[in-house]
């Protein structure tokens, strides 16, 4: 039997800081964001009564917003019957606190949203321009905001409040 002695090697850390223009990343973006609301006018033979407003925010404003807007959309009551439906399924135990788990990890992979109370639509920065996948997720979002242009989405609420979700998400 043969023993390697142990041996240590230590390498020097090199360090590569890129900076990035983010006002130089954001302009990108929403040029990018034009030629999308052109797009969608030009496919859909619908145009926008006005420009959307879009908020490219990083994933830590789109945490904190979703959190904002779970919390005026959820009751307690609401909030209560999904913590017991989960612990029933014992998908959680009654001492977590799933709220916040559930934001963190949604916000996570949201990379936008249409908000149809204000009117705005919110997409994640996440580098200098959008990829593939976060333009159709904008175009996608643009949709709505025309929807809600033409339609008035909020007109549907009553159908969520009614707990007829499928419904509600089909028309919005």
């Amino acid at each position: 039997t043969t023993t390697v002695p142990e041996t240590t090697t230590t390498v020097a850390e090199s360090t590569t800081t890129t900076t990035v223009d983010l006002a130089a990343a954001e302009a990108v973006m929403r040029e990018q964001i034009a030629e999308m609301i052109a797009e969608v006018e030009r496919i859909t033979q619908k145009d926008f009564a006005y420009e959307p407003a879009v908020i490219i925010g990083t994933p830590e404003e789109m945490r904190d917003r979703l959190a904002e807007l779970i919390a005026q959309d959820t009751t307690e009551e609401d909030l209560q019957i999904e913590e017991s439906f989960l612990v029933s399924l014992g998908a959680i135990t009654p001492d977590r606190d799933w709220v916040a788990e559930a934001i963190e990890n949604s916000a996570g992979g949201v990379v936008g949203f249409y908000d149809p109370d204000t009117e705005e639509l919110w997409v994640t920065n996440r580098g200098t321009e959008f990829g593939p996948y976060a333009l159709s997720v904008v175009v996608h979002e643009l949709q709505h905001a025309l929807q809600d242009q033409l339609w008035d989405l909020s007109e549907f609420d009553y159908l969520y409040d009614e707990g007829r979700y499928e419904e509600y998400e089909a028309l919005t």
